[in-house]
């Protein structure tokens, strides 16, 4: 063996020896360190998925009311309706004022009577008639108004047609005026009564 060999050998050996030493020599494990300082803020995360949507909220508290709206315009005119308060009087044919209800004697010309009317539609042609319970009897105009005038008012003459034969039956009758087209109508009584023996 040479003498550098055996140098190495030696070394070698005492470095064995020298960590042999210290580790025999080593005292207790020392205290934890205190903790370092925290480390540096990472950066951001990129933003998450979008979550579902949320169930809909509670219904909000009823406004409160509004102001009146503006009074809207006034509509058109409408038409004229009927008519009322109109009223006729009768009377005996040949007097300027008589009795009311007229007394009439039976006969086959009666009634002869002057019907009066007033509150009737201006212009509207007129119908007289005398009813009674059996019916109506249709009166000829023997002179006057065959029309309501401006004013509302007519005056005209009346009696049976003559070509009746048999006499008006006694009894409680009514003369009816009507104005056409509205109908607009007014009676007033009449009696007739037998004629004396």
């Amino acid at each position: 063996m040479s003498f550098k060999h055996k140098t190495l050998n030696l070394g070698f050996i005492a470095t064995i020896m020298s960590i042999a030493l210290l580790a025999a020599c080593a005292g207790p494990a020392g205290e934890a360190g205190a903790a370092g300082a925290a480390g540096a803020q990472g950066p951001a995360g990129s933003a998450g998925a979008q979550g579902q949507q949320g169930a809909p909220g509670a219904a909000g508290a009823a406004g409160a009311t509004g102001a009146d709206g503006a009074t809207g315009a006034d509509g058109a005119k409408g038409d004229t309706g009927p008519q009322t308060g109109a009223s006729v009087i009768v009377i005996a044919s040949g007097l300027e004022q008589g009795e009311i209800p007229p007394v009439l004697t039976a006969g086959t010309s009666q009634p002869k009577v002057q019907v009066y009317g007033s509150g009737f539609p201006a212009g509207e042609f007129l119908i007289i008639e005398m009813i009674n319970e059996r019916g109506g009897i249709a009166l000829k105009n023997k002179g006057g108004d065959d029309a309501v005038a401006a004013n509302g008012t007519f005056a005209t003459k009346m009696e049976r047609e003559k070509k009746n034969a048999d006499a008006t039956p006694a009894g409680l009758y009514s003369v009816c005026a009507t104005a056409s087209p509205s109908l607009v109508s007014a009676c007033a009584p009449i009696i007739i009564v037998e004629a004396a023996e």
